[in-house]
């Protein structure tokens, strides 16, 4: 891997906003710390410089006017918008989960019915959060408010900018998104509908069959059974050959022996892979129901006897063992189509989570929406006392209003000049006790043109005066 480069940028600015409630101005403290990263210097800077521009753009705080202690569309929208895009964000997940393991697992407790009760309370609380900070007003009190912002003038967190233009009677602006309620009533459906297999399965009183997916069994279904048994193989490989017989039919007259298939794995004689080592997979049996409708209602036993094969590693290479599993189980059945009418209502829970997420992030996307109520806000440097001091002082002072770097005095006293420009010439002074670096060539008998051009005097021809040299202002 290469090298990543990380360059961090501090942002401490003032943000000033104009107030919708009331048409007053003020300005809040805005301080930010943002990175870039990138594979060289040059890049992660300009990365880190992208992310502080676009969030002094579009990152505010929670600051709420002063005089009538509203806070602004964008406050409430950038609040409301992150809280319902973390709150959807992890509902999603978390009902995708508990889905996906309802329909893989082995473990028979975690049922069709189980699960969508589960994703059904969790996706009502989420939806009920999803309300309270969707329909919330922030402004509905506004003297806590107001409060709350002299309490940041007060530690030199707010300011308010004079501005006379201002109305407290105005009016507050606007704190809930469009579509908010309907996207809430549509998350409450969501909910509701994830709760749909558990609602039939109670409804409709269908006998369970447990140690089985699914529980719900109607004739003509194939049904799986799982063995209590465990075996160490070789990346879980094994192989059986079932066979199903009926112990008890009640009387109905159904054939003796019943279809049935395992796993069918195969190897050679090398197995190779990332990880060859033992594991202890499920052993399970198809078994395939007669299709009679006479069955509804009744109880069936079968017993399943299933030799099984399976490569299991010893030192460094692998045996192939061999054993036999069995096992009786019960089964009760419902009604002729229940089986089918359950798993649709557990695509039903699907279908709600959907619905929730998309409330969710509808609300999110709504409240986003708030921010072109907002009125443009615009940053402001932070400028430190002593230095707005001494700029104070240099626009009373006429010679002082001039760049730092480039500064020179043009009083006539020689001693004033700048360092770097200052040179002098003196009366009668031999040559060799002028300094190397500013020696110049005084003589009066030489000629203006052996002087170095960056030290160059006007001296009078004929003028025995010996003028000092000072240096043109820059202004």
């Amino acid at each position: 891997m290469g090298t990543t480069y990380k360059a961090t940028i501090t942002i401490n600015c003032w943000k000033q906003h104009e107030c919708v409630g009331c048409g007053g101005a003020y300005r809040y403290k805005f301080e930010r710390k943002v990175t870039g990263e990138a594979g060289n210097e040059a890049a992660a800077e300009r990365a880190a410089e992208k992310s502080a521009m676009t969030t002094v753009e579009k990152d505010v705080d929670q600051r709420p006017c002063p005089r009538c202690g509203c806070l602004q569309p964008d406050m409430i929208a950038q609040s409301k918008s992150n809280t319902h895009f973390l709150l959807a964000a992890a509902l999603l997940v978390l009902s995708a989960v508990l889905i996906i393991f309802g329909f893989v697992s082995s473990a028979t407790l975690v049922t069709y019915a189980l699960v969508g009760l589960v994703v059904c309370v969790m996706s009502a609380l989420g939806v009920a959060l999803h309300a309270l900070v969707g329909l919330r007003n922030p402004n509905s009190n506004k003297e806590a408010n107001r409060q709350r912002a002299a309490e940041a003038i007060d530690k030199g967190l707010v300011e308010e900018v004079a501005d006379e233009d201002y109305d407290l009677a105005a009016g507050e602006p606007k704190a809930v998104g469009s579509g908010a309620v309907v996207l809430v009533v549509l998350g409450l459906l969501g909910a509701v509908l994830c709760a749909a297999p558990f609602v039939l399965k109670l409804v409709s009183g269908w006998p369970p069959v447990e140690g089985t997916k699914p529980e719900v069994l109607s004739p003509g279904d194939t049904v799986t059974m799982w063995f209590p048994d465990k075996i160490q193989a070789v990346k879980g490989y094994w192989n059986g050959n079932p066979v199903a017989t009926v112990v008890s039919d009640g009387g109905i007259g159904i054939p003796r022996t019943l279809p049935a298939t395992a796993s069918t794995n195969t190897w050679g004689n090398t197995i190779t892979g990332k990880s060859v080592s033992n594991s202890s997979p499920n052993l399970w049996a198809e078994i395939k129901m007669p299709a009679d409708p006479n069955l509804a209602g009744k109880t069936i036993e079968v017993r399943v006897d299933m030799p099984i094969r399976y490569p299991s590693a010893q030192g460094g290479g692998f045996n192939d063992l061999s054993g036999n599993v069995s096992g009786t189980k019960k089964f009760t059945f419902a009604a002729a189509g229940a089986s089918g009418l359950y798993k649709a209502a557990y695509w039903a829970t699907v279908l709600g989570a959907v619905l929730v997420a998309i409330s969710g992030f509808g609300l999110m996307v709504s409240a986003n929406g708030l921010r072109k109520l907002a009125a443009p806000a615009s940053v402001q440097p932070i400028k430190s006392r002593g230095r707005a001091h001494d700029e104070e002082e240099d626009e009373d002072d006429d010679d002082d209003d001039r760049p730092r770097k480039r500064r020179r005095d043009d009083d006539d006293d020689d001693d004033d000049r700048p360092r770097k420009a200052r040179r002098v010439s003196r009366e009668d002074e031999d040559d060799d006790d002028r300094p190397r670096k500013r020696r110049r060539d005084d003589d009066d008998d030489d000629d203006d043109d052996d002087r170095p051009r960056k030290r160059r005097r006007d001296d009078d021809d004929d003028d025995d005066d010996d003028r000092s040299y000072r240096p043109r202002s820059r202004r």
